[in-house]
């Protein structure tokens, strides 16, 4: 309802969209929300880098697509891998770093969560 009532509106963001699909338990949204969070990084409320703070990640479809794509232990590998190897910074090239990690993680044929040190 949120979306459908608001698109008329005005225009909603993708986070906007993530938001109002994880508060009508969609799986996906979900499924990327437990990922994140049990890697140890949240997901951005804002699309804009300058409003990012420390450990906030804002590429929700990407994470959904990996869980789908490569599965949900190469896709936790790659978020708690980022979050270990980036305490304390902004993400702002994030979302590539996710992709190329996610990827390395899969073609390795990761079973297990290994942690960066």
């Amino acid at each position: 309802m949120f979306i459908v009532a608001n698109r008329a509106r005005k225009p909603i963001n993708r986070l906007d969209d993530y938001f109002a699909a994880l508060a009508a338990a969609d799986e996906d949204a979900w499924r990327s929300s437990s990922s994140s969070t049990d890697a140890g990084l949240s997901i951005a409320r804002n699309t804009s880098a300058a409003a990012w703070r420390p450990g906030e990640v804002p590429f929700t479809s990407a994470i959904a697509n990996a869980i789908r794509r490569f599965g949900p232990v190469v896709t936790s590998a790659a978020l708690t891998n980022m979050a270990v190897a980036f305490p304390g910074q902004k993400l702002t090239h994030g979302g590539a770093i996710f992709g190329d990690l996610s990827e390395s993680c899969f073609s390795q044929g990761l079973t297990s969560i290994p942690i960066a040190s």
